[in-house]
């Protein structure tokens, strides 16, 4: 240390002991002493390496595969506390396009299926926002890949009409290529029929888009008669269904074939696509008028409102010209496929007699008998009629007609096969109405249903929807629209225990942890994934999953200083949520964990800090923290994980430094990552 330096540090100690606080003074002399030199603050670049993150301070850009990570987990909704949505959703976009651009496009479709089979994600837009841009893309064979892995990734009609809906804002193109066609086509084929049946009359729009829509863009073809029956409803609707499939085994076949034109068999096939009859040209508008289902137009009108609150008229218009009046004139018109007139020069595609139907009767009587079910709903005019379908053919929510939502029995019939995430979702609705009330029997159903490990994580239930549905149910209302409830306390407790059960679980490692939670002002001003949890009410409960876990744990909280955070494992999530919430703000500072840990002597294995990494107010950059911390406590290897709470793009983790990591807030295997890392296989 210079002269100058020492004297300087001198003064200001005798400064301090004449005002009577000798002990600060020795703390400035043993910190100044400690590192030898004079290094950087937050403010001042420690290495050419480093970067200005977005409150001013240095630290590292994240690489572009970590940030991916960042995005599928966390998304972009609501922005950050410095940077808003819409920024941040674009440099997001930026980062999926340089990985494909550097080459590794393969590896951005294996991360995103990955994410999406296991569930690691608490929402699939991010997740298909990612793949839809892989497919869009110009590299052949990161195209294919994602159309490869479009029907993993999209499970239900929501996440395919949301697939669609990216990819047709991402093309630069006039209409449908064959990949996507076939991607789209092999999504309805590779279900069996009665499984499509139910995704159909379960999901029938999204965003204006039908199903309806996809059948005519994909030249959707069936393979069997029972997936016939279901295209058929989805393209022409039930009564036409009905009158072609709904009749005995020997009248429908006469009901075929009287419908078969020369050229094929349309009531099968004709009617979903004409496939190649006409030109590229018939992607994007029909040949003629009266064939209503050849024509690839923008989302069909409907009168229902879409999921996203827009109706479906703001997309009526069709991609010619043609207005919805116009369809729906054409969709009452049967006819057999008009000649196509072509220019000069132009090559005629011969249309091919269509490929033998596979007849399974039974598989085709199943999907009669269901789809007639879904249209007897419709017409139900009691409770007990609502009750005798739901039991019989396995209807759902989306089935009920609305004002059978307030009965008792209804969901009371509803919650014996409910899904596991649509019973987290209706929780409040049904507690609204009674169902669920202290020590009754539903309570009891739903409450060892919560605490299924293993149904849960079948189901793909994600920790931070259970947080949410936790926070929102203890609240007793919700953040939209009219409903409000008593909360059931053993409800509230099942949400608690099912929170920490649906990580996947891991063995302790018996390694000492000091648990750092960011509660600066930037954490207080982020919400995650655009709703009421904050990034610090959520680090916290994450920090609490590893405390669960390992039983050698000390939990601290920072802004600019160390600030006491008075929570454990043995509290409720929804105590934690209330006590975070009491916490003081203030400025950032990242190296605190660890400037507390060499203050006090303690001997800490890992520590992790949960953060939004945007550090600038410290003197001691928090890497350079780590690094005396290991020299005054002689543990060279104290590794530091940094749990990014926010899908930002910097890091306080040294990226040379191969005992720190940097890891996603909320991904489902959080934990396992973390003992692994501690365990130095990672």
């Amino acid at each position: 240390m210079s002269q100058f330096v020492k004297t300087c540090v001198q003064g200001v100690s005798s400064f301090l002991g004449m005002q009577g606080a000798a002990g600060d003074a020795d703390e400035v002399l043993e910190e100044a002493m400690d590192g030898m030199d004079v290094t950087p603050s937050q403010m001042e670049q420690l290495r050419g390496d480093q970067v200005t993150n977005n409150a001013g301070g240095y630290g590292w850009k994240v690489d572009d595969m970590d940030r991916l990570r960042r995005f599928l987990c966390l998304g972009s909704e609501g922005g950050t506390y410095y940077v808003k949505e819409k920024a941040l959703g674009r440099q997001n976009a930026e980062c999926i396009q340089r990985l494909i651009r550097e080459g590794r496009g393969d590896k951005v479709v294996a991360l995103v299926v990955e994410y999406s089979v296991q569930g690691r994600a608490a929402k699939q837009e991010p997740i298909i926002f990612a793949l839809a841009m892989c497919a869009r893309d110009e590299n052949a064979k990161v195209k294919q890949l994602a159309y490869d892995g479009m029907t993993k990734v999209c499970r239900i009609p929501t996440h395919l009409f949301s697939f669609v809906q990216y990819t047709q804002a991402l093309s630069s193109g006039k209409g449908w290529g064959r990949a996507q066609r076939r991607a789209v086509a092999t999504w309805y084929r590779s279900r069996s029929a009665k499984s499509l049946a139910m995704a159909v009359t379960k999901y029938a729009q999204r965003n204006g888009w039908t199903h309806r829509d996809l059948a005519r863009l994909s030249h959707l073809q069936p393979h069997t008669k029972a997936h016939a029956a279901v295209f058929r409803y989805m393209v022409r609707g039930y009564d036409e269904m009905e009158v072609i499939y709904g009749a005995a085994p020997s009248a429908t076949t006469a009901a075929i074939e009287a419908a078969t034109p020369e050229t094929g068999t349309e009531s099968d096939s004709a009617t979903v696509s004409t496939m190649d009859t006409t030109p590229a040209e018939s992607d994007k508008k029909p040949a003629d008028d009266s064939m209503d289902v050849t024509a690839a137009q923008e989302p069909t009108t409907n009168s229902t409102t879409a999921a996203d609150g827009a109706t479906s008229s703001d997309v009526a218009t069709s991609a010619d010209g043609a207005t919805a009046a116009d369809g729906a004139t054409a969709a009452t018109k049967v006819a057999k496929e008009p000649k196509v007139k072509r220019k000069k020069g132009e090559k005629t595609v011969r249309r091919c007699k269509d490929p033998p139907l596979e007849e399974n009767t039974q598989q085709l009587a199943e999907v009669i008998t269901f789809l007639r079910g879904v249209q007897q709903m419709k017409a139900a005019s009691s409770d007990g009629q609502v009750v005798s379908l739901i039991a019989e053919h396995g209807l759902v929510r989306e089935h009920i007609p609305s004002e059978f939502l307030n009965s008792v029995i209804v969901w009371e019939t509803l919650l014996k096969n409910m899904p596991m995430t649509a019973m987290l979702r209706n929780l409040a609705k049904m507690t609204s109405i009674k169902l669920l009330k202290p020590l009754g029997e539903h309570t009891k159903t739903v409450c060892d249903r919560l605490q299924d490990a293993s149904a849960l994580h079948k189901a793909r239930v994600h920790p931070f929807d259970v947080l949410l549905a936790m926070t929102t149910y203890s609240q007793g209302r919700g953040l939209k629209g009219k409903l409000t409830w008593e909360p059931v306390q053993e409800v509230v407790n099942a949400l608690d225990k099912a929170f920490y059960a649906s990580f996947k679980a891991v063995v302790p490692t018996g390694k000492r942890f000091l648990l750092g939670l960011d509660v600066s002002g930037s954490m207080w001003g982020a919400n995650i994934m655009n709703t009421s949890i904050s990034a610090a009410q959520a680090s916290a409960c994450m920090a609490l999953v590893t405390a669960k876990v390992e039983p050698r744990h000390h939990i601290v909280g920072f802004s600019h200083k160390l600030v006491n955070v008075p929570i454990s494992p043995s509290m409720n999530l929804d105590s934690v949520m209330e006590v975070m919430q009491r916490i003081p703000m203030g400025s950032t500072d990242c190296a605190q964990p660890m400037l507390y840990a060499m203050k006090n002597k303690l001997d800490v294995d890992v520590f992790i800090i949960y953060t939004d990494s945007e550090t600038w107010s410290g003197k001691v950059q928090p890497t350079v923290a780590l690094q005396r911390y290991r020299r005054a406590q002689n543990i060279p290897d104290a590794k530091l994980i940094v749990v990014g709470m926010t899908s930002g793009g910097f890091t306080i983790a040294d990226p040379e430094d191969r005992n720190m990591l940097d890891m996603v807030g909320f991904d489902s295997a959080g934990p396992n990552i973390i003992r692994e890392f501690s365990d130095g296989n990672i």
